[in-house]
């Protein structure tokens, strides 16, 4: 086998271990935290967002000293 033969070999080896690493990697929870990969994924993690926003919503806070009103739109 020649050398340039022998180098894409290794070369799509070494690939093929950090793709898998990578993915094992977004597949692992690291303690406390989710997945990386749960938490990118588009359908879910910080990308998940109720479909329902209510209409009239409460919140408290003592940084607050007046009532503040937010408007969304559709």
């Amino acid at each position: 086998m020649d050398k340039s033969k022998k180098n894409t070999i290794i070369s799509l080896v070494a690939v093929g271990l950090i793709s898998i690493g990578v993915i094992i990697a977004f597949s692992v929870p690291l303690g406390i935290f989710p997945p990386i990969g749960e938490l990118l994924f588009p359908g879910n993690g910080l990308w998940n967002i109720n479909e329902e926003v209510p209409e009239m919503e409460v919140i408290s806070s003592p940084y607050l000293t007046a009532d503040v009103t937010i408007y969304r739109d559709e």
